[in-house]
Formats: C-alpha cells, sequence, structure tokens
C-alpha cells in the first residue's frame, strides 16, 4: 500500500513459521487484532494478525506484514512538539502526500488517526501505518453507528467508503496540527475545516490541498 506500508499477506503457513521464531514483542491490540513486533529478513517488521473471526485478508488465519517505521506517532510529536510553525505545515503537506499514496495504489485506509500515522523526525517521513480496516473504494469499512470525531459521518453506520471519507480524517489531523502552532495558519485552518464538511462532495480531494498546503510551505 502506502510507501513501505502493507507489503506482504501471509498464508497459514508462513503465519505459523513466524509466529514460531520470529515474535519480539507485542506492540498493541485493539478490536480486529493484535500487532508484533517481529523479525523479518535481516530487520524488523510489524506483523498484523487477525483476531479469530474477523478478515481483512482473503486469507486464513488473516495476517499482514508491513515495514516497522518507528513508534513516534503524530501524536507523540505532536504532544512533545518542539517543531516551528513552518515545519509543522511541511509535516501538514507530508501527511497530505503519504495518504495520496494510499489512494494511488486503490486502497481507502478508513482509519487515519494521529496514533496510525508515523513520523521519523530526523528525515521528515511520514508513515501510514494500521491497514486492518482498509477497503476498496466503494467497499463497506464495516464500523457500527458511533460519534468518532476523526472519522467520515458517511462512514459510520454503514456507507461506504471513498477517498473523500480518508481526507475528512486528515482534515482532522490537519486541525490538531493547527493547534499546536505558536501562530495558527489561517490558511492551514481553513483547508482543515473544509475537508471536514459533512458533505463529501464538498471536500477538496487530496491533491487540490497538497497544492494549497505548497504555496503556503
Amino acid at each position: 500500500m502506502a510507501q513501505e506500508s502493507e507489503k506482504f499477506v501471509l498464508e497459514a503457513e508462513q503465519l505459523e513459521e513466524l509466529l514460531r521464531s520470529g515474535v519480539k514483542e507485542k506492540l498493541g491490540e485493539g478490536v480486529s487484532g493484535k500487532a508484533l513486533l517481529v523479525r523479518w529478513g535481516e530487520g524488523d517488521a510489524v506483523l498484523k494478525l487477525a483476531h479469530s473471526g474477523v478478515s481483512f485478508t482473503d486469507f486464513n488465519p488473516a495476517a499482514i506484514v508491513c515495514s516497522f517505521v518507528g513508534r513516534n506517532t503524530l501524536g507523540k510529536v505532536l504532544e512533545n512538539s518542539k517543531l516551528s510553525d513552518k515545519e509543522l505545515v511541511r509535516l501538514s503537506l507530508r501527511l497530505c502526500v503519504a495518504v495520496q499514496e494510499v489512494h494511488d495504489k486503490g486502497y481507502i485506509h478508513n482509519d487515519l488517526m494521529d496514533v496510525n500515522v508515523v513520523v521519523d523526525e530526523a528525515t521528515g517521513r511520514v508513515s501510514i501505518i494500521d491497514f486492518g480496516n482498509a477497503c476498496r473504494p466503494g467497499q463497506n469499512a464495516g464500523y457500527g453507528a458511533s460519534s468518532n470525531d476523526n472519522l467520515a459521518p458517511e462512514i459510520l453506520g454503514g456507507g461506504s467508503s471513498s477517498t473523500a471519507s480518508d481526507v475528512f480524517s486528515v482534515g482532522f489531523m490537519l486541525g490538531q496540527i493547527c493547534d499546536e502552532m505558536a501562530r495558527p495558519s489561517s490558511e492551514l485552518r481553513r483547508l482543515a475545516r473544509k475537508m471536514q464538511s459533512a458533505k463529501p462532495r464538498q471536500r477538496p480531494a487530496l491533491s487540490a490541498a497538497i497544492k494549497r498546503l505548497n504555496s503556503c510551505h
């Protein structure tokens, strides 16, 4: 999927071998499954393993291996931020580019939030992680009715996913970034609000958001 994210879908025999000899530590656990840090070749990777009865792949058991890109989430960056306003605008741009790369590969993430974005502060690289709820455009992400502020209203309660539903979530995160600025950017704030429009058709495409962020970068 995006950048060096979800690269390998494991079949049962591969998964059994990895669980037997490759697990280093448990990184976390959620509703759909758990994430394990595993040895993969000469480096580390993240194994996303679905709970019993949950399927986010065409294989059984459901498992995905993705590159391990670190532990420094966007949430942690903003919580401990020493970035300048200019650097935060640059971070916003790189976030939009990273999500656009997911869409270019034909997927909707459906769970974009600050803990599912990893930032390498040394290089500025932004990586999208945790594709357990990802699907193709037009498919149902499987959400029930809830009031999750970072998710588009149309997918909460069973609507189909689209690039616009991910745009809503990106707008939510751009608002979080704007809140951490010493002098919040009015342009970034307007863009974040527009991306969170109630109607999907009123939200700008990520390509348009990238263009706007480039202009104030």
